[in-house]
């Protein structure tokens, strides 16, 4: 078994540009053949397919360095999410010009589309955080997202969104003292998200075609 840091390794580390704060996204490419990539490089939600945050599969290397990765990409905002590959893609969840946000590149880094969603909220602890926290998940129907604003939105491949809405707003704020973290999870039929708070805790399914509210 080798550990997700060992094959999909996103590094994210503050970086200096003209009045904007971006940050860095490193993809480990190295030794792994593109055919190799496209089969093997299925990531569909946090902690991977057995979500375990391993694998057993892949020609990858177990060592690596900064200098050896095949690319680098500077993200619009600070992210904490993890990415996920689903085939050709990599999708992840980042603050871009003030508003949650979807990104999608292909395996070479290059950018396929930037979704803006809605204002983000600010994460309580700047240093540890930021308001896209949640790791996209994905049924390979559909990408599902959720951020600190309390948005909660299904995306199609081509950015087109599906349905959003905002369990804030519905719900109340989320208060939590390490901030809000918490990833959707899929099933076959339903899009589960836990709120665990300070407040009325609970754990929803959510219909995945329509994001109506079908238990809690």
């Amino acid at each position: 078994m080798k550990t997700l840091s060992q094959v999909f390794l996103p590094r994210i580390r503050q970086a200096k540009f003209p009045a904007l704060a971006l940050t860095s996204m490193i993809f480990l490419a190295a030794s792994i053949s593109p055919a190799h990539a496209v089969e093997e490089a299925q990531w569909p939600n946090w902690r991977g397919p057995d979500a375990n945050g391993s694998t057993s599969t892949g020609n990858y290397p177990e060592r690596w360095n900064v200098d050896d990765a095949a690319w680098k990409v500077a993200l619009p905002g600070k992210g904490s999410s993890s990415p996920i590959v689903r085939e050709d893609r990599i999708y992840l969840t980042t603050p871009a010009d003030g508003q949650d946000a979807v990104l999608a590149l292909d395996l070479a880094g290059n950018q396929l589309w930037l979704k803006p969603l809605g204002p983000a909220t600010p994460p309580r602890h700047r240093q540890l955080g930021s308001s896209s926290n949640s790791s996209p998940v994905t049924d390979g129907s559909a990408l599902f997202v959720y951020f600190k604003s309390g948005r909660f939105a299904a995306l199609e491949f081509d950015g087109t969104v599906r349905w959003q809405q905002n369990l804030t707003d519905r719900f109340g704020e989320e208060r939590l003292f390490w901030d809000q973290g918490s990833s959707p999870v899929v099933t076959d039929q339903h899009v589960i998200l836990t709120r665990m708070h300070e407040g009325e805790s609970w754990i929803a399914g959510f219909d995945k075609a329509t994001g109506e509210l079908k238990w809690q």
